[in-house]
């Protein structure tokens, strides 16, 4: 009988592991609002100085690496897509059973919503990343209409079916990057797409907030206050505001400034902070990786200037922040890399001893192309038409395989990813993971990564028409 039970105890041990593991593969595992909460749990008790909640543009405008680098400001960004402030509000709650922040800042642009739901996708986003608790079922509840109610309680049924859908990353740990080893919740965007600023200075008349809205506008500002932590409420600059939408953060202002909370309006002096509308955005709403920056230290500035904060650069248990940080503005200064279409400068951006550069000759070129010699000689790899693989790293230059002799294999490991190099046939070949990066059949292809990030920075090749023309072109941007 005993041996039965041990059985039956076992097989149901093994089947709950089971299930647990194959929950985690299918489960939505989307970096704006699910992925945050679940990596904010893995935060060390009391460690979270400046809790920042919101939409969208908490998570992609207010930089936590600047924050950090500046001044030692341990922050996390706990934001969600298109974030209504029900959802804020939840997210505050179970937050503060496991932070005490020094203060809470408040991204509050979606003061304008009017829907008393968001579509599917956002419940989704806003609700999945809580553990079980009564926080979440009441967040789902606030979110959803009675009716479905069961199917987002029941979140299985919503990605028990993501069979077709699953990549890599949904089997590996944190994403199957280095960026989320240490990740804090800010997602930097690197396009940029010019956009036509709207000025509301002048706009001062009022718009009622929905009534659900305010509701909860006020329960995030009331339990801040309940809880002796000093609440700042930002909305951050975005060159499509209205004049209706900034009447309403004007009412949102006037309800702060019932509670004593400030109330910083970045739409009222943009042009301050030196933002660019042509250059520092990367759509109609967001701030890239110039514009982010650009608020984030006027944001920090007064964090530290009004607040008592604790700089905690050099403190080992803050470490996590160091990495973050180091991860990000790697991230952010690789974007001048990314943009660089002259050849000289582009000599200058390489000499980088975080790069690995790999440099494949593909072709034979003329004797008279001294423009690709140029371009050769200047990292040290032979500049006599001789077919191979180089790899650059700093100072050092390793000829990794020549074209023309047996096949050669070489492979450097980052964390997570694995760059191939490859010469069989009579053809050179590099991968990074499954995907080659070969941007000219004819001439010389080049691809840049980093030992920080651990990531591709970027990738082009230099292509030989022959009687010494060549074309440099680009794979990615």
């Amino acid at each position: 009988m005993k041996k039965i039970i041990f059985r039956i105890t076992g097989f149901g041990i093994l089947l709950i592991a089971a299930l647990a593991l194959v929950n985690q593969v299918l489960s939505f595992k989307s970096r704006d609002g699910l992925y945050s909460m679940q990596k904010f749990y893995e935060q060390e008790e009391g460690t979270v100085d400046v809790l920042v909640l919101g939409p969208s543009l908490a998570f992609a405008d207010i930089n936590t690496a600047v924050l950090w680098n500046d001044h030692g400001i341990s922050s996390f960004n706990l934001a969600g897509s298109i974030q209504p402030m029900w959802n804020t509000y939840y997210y505050l709650k179970e937050a503060l059973k496991y932070q005490r922040p020094k203060v809470i800042v408040l991204e509050a642009s979606l003061v304008t919503m009017q829907d008393d739901y968001g579509d599917q996708s956002r419940i989704i986003k806003n609700t999945f990343g809580m553990r079980w608790s009564r926080n979440k079922v009441e967040a789902i509840k606030a979110s959803a209409p009675k009716e479905q109610w069961g199917q987002y309680l029941l979140g299985y049924l919503q990605y028990h079916s993501r069979y077709e859908e699953l990549l890599s990353e949904d089997f590996q740990i944190n994403r199957g990057s280095l960026q989320y080893d240490n990740w804090k919740g800010f997602m930097c965007t690197t396009d940029t797409r010019p956009q036509e600023a709207n000025d509301v200075r002048n706009v001062a008349k009022r718009e009622e907030l929905s009534g659900k809205t305010e509701d909860y506008y006020r329960k995030v500002i009331e339990l801040a206050k309940g809880e002796e932590i000093p609440l700042l409420i930002v909305v951050a600059p975005y060159p499509t505001i209205t004049e209706w939408s900034q009447a309403c953060f004007n009412t949102a202002s006037d309800i702060a400034a019932e509670y004593q909370v400030p109330f910083i309006n970045y739409n009222l002096f943009y042009q301050d902070l030196d933002l660019d509308y042509t250059k520092d955005v990367s759509d109609i709403m967001h701030l890239n990786y110039r514009g982010n920056q650009k608020i984030t230290r006027h944001l920090g500035d007064y964090l530290v200037s009004h607040y008592d904060l604790e700089d905690h650069r050099g403190d080992n248990a803050y470490d996590s922040w160091e990495q973050n940080s180091r991860w990000h503005l790697a991230e952010i200064a690789y974007q001048d890399i990314v943009n660089c279409m002259d050849m000289e400068q582009m000599f200058e951006l390489l000499k980088n001893d975080d790069l690995d550069i790999i440099i494949s000759v593909d072709s034979e070129y003329p004797e008279s192309d001294g423009n690709l010699k140029v371009f050769l000689s200047a990292f040290s790899v032979p500049s006599d038409g001789t077919e191979g693989i180089w790899h650059i790293s700093g100072t050092n230059v390793e000829c990794i395989a020549i074209t023309r002799e047996q096949e050669q294999v070489r492979q450097i490991r980052y964390p997570y990813h694995t760059l191939t190099m490859k010469a069989a046939g009579g053809e050179n070949s590099i991968f990074f993971d499954t995907t080659q990066y070969k941007t000219v059949e004819q001439g010389v292809n080049v691809l840049v990564c980093s030992k920080t990030t651990g990531e591709v920075v970027d990738s082009f090749g230099i292509a030989v028409y022959g009687d010494g023309i060549y074309k440099a072109e680009r794979i990615n941007k």
